[in-house]
């Protein structure tokens, strides 16, 4: 039994037609991932393709009133025969507030690096979430 963790998923992302969403992309624009939900909270995941590769969990819903979304989450890149890659993993533990706060991280990798891992100009990044529980006030 977990006595912190409320949820836990894992959410993959598939990129497709990185090239064309690279060319395409404005400094600082990006594109955002489907819905989906964790902790009773909505989530996405942001990817920017500015001079690296950002990756970003953004909280879709809006936080109780008065409460704050204790988050732990992770990065890590999808190799070609769909196992998730030790060697390219990013994680961090974040205080969300509000609705469309983002956390994570501007430059998650470089786009040289990222190569290693478009197929078919396609990539799949794999964010495992977990929404932590509140602490009790005794």
């Amino acid at each position: 039994m977990s006595l912190t963790v409320a949820a836990r998923r894992a959410f993959d992302f598939k990129v497709e037609d990185y090239s064309f969403a690279s060319q395409m992309a404005g400094f600082c624009e990006s594109f955002q991932s489907d819905t989906f939900h964790v902790g009773g909270y909505d989530w996405a995941v942001r990817f920017s393709p500015d001079l690296g590769v950002s990756l970003k969990l953004v909280i879709l819903s809006k936080p109780k009133a008065v409460e704050r979304v204790g988050v732990k989450f992770a990065f890590t890149l999808v190799d070609k025969s769909g196992k998730a890659s030790a060697a390219v993993l990013q994680k961090k533990c974040s205080m969300f507030f509000f609705k469309g706060q983002e956390e994570g991280f501007d430059y998650f990798m470089s786009k040289k690096d990222l190569g290693k891992y478009i197929h078919r100009d396609c990539f799949v990044v794999r964010c495992t979430v977990s929404v932590l529980r509140q602490p009790k006030r005794y």
